[in-house]
């Protein structure tokens, strides 16, 4: 029986005396504090949704290279001469924005580029081909109200389709 699991999920103390070979579970005199995860920042999906978008679409999950992501804002496969976009307000309230960028696997042959703006004025950008792994950004948002985040139409063709997963503000 896995007793120092079971102790530990109803709050004993687990001891031991070898003189007799015994298991001694006692109650804590000391309450126990449980320390709070560091930040890991907030999800952008969750705390600035799209306001507005064109075609971009919001994926539960995504492979890329083989490796499934989840939160996913995604530009499918596409032929037209238009970008696909999505803005988002973030009020000047956070100072980074982190995630996953990559091709999705098996859509399209043309290379595309995701391009992330602030209040007008291009803050990243990435080229994704059919050979791009996914890459971990990390882009300064400090003092940004609107978060363009912007797939360009492919030149020619069928356009990869472009993955930015979990992505998250600090």
């Amino acid at each position: 029986m896995p007793v120092r699991a079971i102790a530990d999920l109803v709050g004993l103390d687990v001891g031991f005396d070898g003189a007799t070979n015994t298991v001694l579970l006692t109650t804590s005199s000391a309450p126990v504090v449980q320390q709070p995860a560091p930040a890991a920042g907030v999800s952008l999906l969750e705390v600035a949704p799209w306001f507005e978008t064109f075609h971009m679409q919001v994926m539960r999950s995504v492979t890329m290279r083989g490796t499934e992501f989840s939160n996913v804002i995604a530009a499918g496969v596409v032929s037209t001469a238009n970008a696909r976009w999505s803005h988002h307000a973030l009020d000047g309230q956070f100072t980074t924005l982190t995630g996953i960028v990559g091709r999705i696997d098996g859509h399209g042959e043309v290379p595309r580029t995701i391009r992330f703006l602030g209040d007008g004025v291009e803050l990243a950008s990435f080229g994704i081909n059919t050979d791009t792994a996914p890459t971990t950004i990390s882009i300064d948002v400090t003092g940004v109200n609107t978060l363009r985040i912007e797939v360009t139409p492919p030149m020619g063709g069928s356009g990869v389709g472009v993955a930015f997963a979990d992505a998250m503000l600090q």
